[in-house]
C-alpha cells in the first residue's frame, strides 16, 4: 500500500512539474513572440513594408501620384482540398485560383480594403507548356495560376495578370492558400459567426439536402461547415460564382474578428499554426513582415473593412461565364484607391 501511495505521489509530482514546465514554456514563447512583435512594430514605424513608389500617371490632363503608406497583398484561394503541391510538376496542373482578393492595407490610417476579382474575369493569360513554349490567350483569370509548375510560379504568373488587369496598380506580396486549409484555420480560432448578407442555399454534409441561410441571420460554423459554405458553386447554373463570392466575403468579415482575437490573446500559437499549415499555403511574406502586418490588423477597426468588386458585367459564351471589366469605371476605382493628385497639378 505504501509503495502504491508513494508511486502515486511521485506521479502527481511529475505531473505538476510537467504542467509547470509547460506553463513556463508558454510564458517564455509568449514573451519571445511579444518581443518579436515589439521589434516588428519598431521596424514598421521606421521602415515600411516596401519602398513607397514615386510612380505617377496622367489621366484627363491631371497628374496623379501613387499614395504613400499603402501595402497590398494578393490573396489567392486555390481550388484544392489537399496541399498546394503540384504533384505532376507540369504546367496546367497547379490548380485554379477560384478566389482572388487584393488586400489594400493603409498603414497610416489603419484601414483595410478588399478588392475582389471574379474568377471569370477575362484577361490575357500566359499559357505555359511542357516543352517550354508559351502563348497569350484571352481567358478567365482563374486559369493563370494553373500554368505554374509550383505554387511560387503560379503566384508570380497570377500577380502579373492582376497587375495588368489593374493597370499596373501595386501588388507588393502574394499568398496562395489551398481551400483545404480553411477547416484548420477556422477550427484553430474556435469557429466563426457569419452574418449573412444575402439568402443562400448550400449543400449539407451529406451533399443530399440543402441548408437555407437567411439574410441578416448569424450562424456559427466550424471548419468543415465553413469550407462547404465558401467552396460550393452550382456549376449547373449560370452566374453562380458571384453568389459564392458574396459568401466568401461574408466569411472574411466573420473570420477577421476571431483572428484578431487570436493575435491579441494567444500570439504564441501563431508560429505553430503557420508550421502546421505550411504545406497548405505559399507566400513571399516573411515572418517578420507577417508580424508587422499583424500590428495593423490589431489597430484596425475590422467592422470597417471595405469590400470592393472590380466593375464589370457578366456574359455567357459557349459553356462558360465571362466577366468583362468596364475599363473607364475600373480606372476611376484604381485612381481613387491607389493615387492622389500631385501637388501643384
Amino acid at each position: 500500500m505504501w509503495l502504491k501511495g508513494q508511486s502515486e505521489r511521485q506521479k502527481e509530482i511529475r505531473n505538476k512539474n510537467r504542467m509547470r514546465k509547460n506553463r513556463w514554456r508558454k510564458i517564455l514563447l509568449g514573451v519571445l513572440v511579444l518581443m518579436a512583435a515589439i521589434i516588428a512594430t519598431i521596424c514598421f514605424v521606421f521602415s515600411p513594408f516596401s519602398p513607397d513608389s514615386t510612380r505617377t500617371v496622367t489621366v484627363g490632363g491631371e497628374t496623379y501620384k501613387q499614395k504613400d503608406g499603402i501595402t497590398t497583398i494578393l490573396l489567392l484561394g486555390i481550388d484544392k482540398r489537399e496541399t498546394l503541391e503540384n504533384e505532376s510538376g507540369q504546367p496546367a496542373y497547379n490548380g485554379q485560383s477560384d478566389m482572388l482578393w487584393l488586400l489594400v492595407v493603409d498603414r497610416e490610417k489603419n484601414h483595410i480594403q478588399v478588392i475582389t476579382v471574379p474568377r471569370e474575369t477575362m484577361v490575357d493569360v500566359e499559357e505555359h507548356y511542357s516543352d517550354g513554349s508559351t502563348r497569350k490567350v484571352y481567358e478567365q483569370i482563374c486559369l493563370q495560376y494553373a500554368y505554374g509548375t509550383t505554387p511560387e510560379e503560379g503566384c508570380v504568373l497570377t500577380e502579373t495578370a492582376v497587375k495588368n488587369l489593374l493597370q499596373e496598380a501595386p501588388v507588393d506580396y502574394t499568398c496562395a492558400v489551398s481551400m483545404g486549409a480553411i477547416t484548420k484555420l477556422v477550427d484553430a480560432v474556435g469557429g466563426v459567426d457569419i452574418v449573412m448578407s444575402n439568402d443562400y442555399s448550400v449543400p449539407d454534409e451529406n451533399g443530399v439536402d440543402f441548408v437555407q441561410y437567411t439574410a441578416g441571420c448569424t450562424v456559427h460554423m466550424d471548419g468543415e461547415t465553413a469550407y462547404r459554405f465558401i467552396h460550393y458553386r452550382d456549376v449547373d447554373h449560370l452566374y453562380t460564382n458571384l453568389d459564392r463570392m458574396n459568401r466568401q466575403q461574408d466569411f472574411l468579415m466573420a473570420f477577421a474578428t476571431p483572428l484578431q482575437e487570436l493575435i491579441k490573446s494567444r500570439p504564441w500559437e501563431i508560429p505553430g499554426l503557420l508550421k502546421e499549415l505550411k504545406a497548405y499555403y505559399y507566400t513571399d511574406l516573411s515572418f517578420a513582415e507577417i508580424l508587422r502586418l499583424s500590428v495593423t490588423v490589431l489597430s484596425a477597426d475590422l467592422s470597417e473593412i471595405e469590400r470592393i468588386q472590380i466593375p464589370g458585367r457578366e456574359v455567357h459564351v459557349g459553356r462558360y461565364d465571362q466577366y468583362l471589366p468596364k475599363e473607364e469605371e475600373l480606372q476611376e476605382m484604381i485612381l481613387e484607391i491607389f493615387y492622389e493628385k500631385s501637388e501643384g497639378k
